[in-house]
């Protein structure tokens, strides 16, 4: 845990992965990150929409890094909503919104912080519970192994209520509720 105080200028890489822990490319994608610490009166606003960046820079390696420059946040735990924009067709403003809130490894503190030379290694990780291809396209049924389809099944199959009538999940249906999302 990095603590930071309140009062200070702070940067950080911010990092996304998917449900299975692979790195998304946030200097590739179009997304929203809204951070604050206690309640949401008061958030700090890190974006990347197309070439427009807010409050961040793309560095040498591609990483993005998050600049809190007068952010005005007060102490407290630093909590992160990530919104990833993925483009989709189906959805009348061309993209499906994925919101992930997750809490930074960060705590504003009112007394002394860490030394400054002990913030140039922070990393924020989200993870979203996201699905996509290798290039950026959505995936699909016959992308999936045959683990992440039964892993789909299995998640499937504990939203069904317990009064419910029992009846047979074929991959048609699966599938046909996969083409509706």
């Amino acid at each position: 845990m990095r603590l930071i105080n309140h009062k200070s200028d702070f940067d950080f890489i911010l990092r996304a992965r998917d449900r299975r822990g692979r790195e998304i490319d946030l200097a590739a994608a179009n997304w929203e990150a809204r951070f604050w610490t206690f309640g949401r009166s008061i958030t700090y606003t890190v974006a990347k929409r197309g070439y427009s960046l807010t409050n961040c820079v793309i560095d040498k390696s591609g990483a993005v890094r998050a600049i809190f420059d007068a952010h005005r946040l007060p102490a407290g735990q630093l909590n992160c909503e990530l919104t990833l924009f993925v483009p989709d067709d189906l959805y009348p403003d061309g993209s499906r919104q994925s919101v992930t809130p997750d809490m930074a490894d960060i705590t504003l503190v009112s007394g002394k912080g860490d030394a400054p030379d002990d913030l140039d290694d922070i990393l924020v990780d989200v993870s979203l519970p996201l699905l996509k291809g290798d290039k950026g396209d959505p995936m699909t049924w016959a992308d999936l192994t045959d683990e992440q389809r039964q892993e789909i099944i299995d998640a499937v199959s504990k939203e069904i209520p317990a009064e419910a009538e029992p009846q047979t999940i074929t991959e048609e249906d699966i599938m046909a509720l996969l083409d509706k999302t």
